[in-house]
């Protein structure tokens, strides 16, 4: 390579067509746009808190949790489970009833699209939180098949063996 001869990063810099700026400007753009895309930014009462969206979208990039009610909150259900992952469900409003929700086995994000206020997810856990998990058991273990297609299995290879034994007696 002539020492003389630009590389490639002087090139782009030497470029006057305008095609080079137009590039380096998109892929600025681009950079800029893909952070609000890819994070919430939350006030709390500690500060803004930076937390990562589940997809690219531009709901929810910035939320003031400060001036939120539990009734709020519907409308925010990702920012709730982005915060539940955090484990800082202790800024949201209702919380505590959101933490409890999550010790219960219920998903944050949903549940603040069920409840109007945490007082009423709170009677609802008191209600249904150990039961709705037993029941919830119950149903998964009702539709295990796996242990009934072992059986089944088994049954078929004795009842064909069964005929192949009377063919081969006949």
């Amino acid at each position: 390579m002539d020492p003389a001869s630009p590389t490639t990063g002087e090139f782009i810099l030497r470029d006057r067509s305008g095609k080079a700026n137009v590039l380096v400007f998109i892929i600025i753009v681009t950079a800029v746009l893909m952070i609000p895309m890819s994070l919430h930014f939350v006030n709390t009462s500690d500060g803004i808190k930076i937390y990562l969206k589940d997809g690219f979208f531009f709901k929810d990039t910035y939320i003031d949790m400060t001036s939120l009610t539990f009734a709020d909150l519907g409308g925010h259900p990702q920012v709730v489970s982005a915060m539940a992952k955090a484990g800082d469900l202790k800024y949201v409003p209702g919380g505590q009833a959101l933490m409890l929700a999550e010790k219960s086995g219920y998903h944050a994000g949903e549940v603040v699209t069920l409840f109007n206020n945490d007082h009423q997810l709170k009677q609802f856990i008191d209600k249904w939180g150990s039961r709705g998990r037993e029941k919830l058991k119950e149903l998964k273990s009702r539709l295990d098949i796996s242990g009934k297609l072992k059986k089944s299995k088994k049954f078929v290879e004795e009842k064909s063996k069964q005929v192949k034994d009377l063919i081969n007696n006949q």
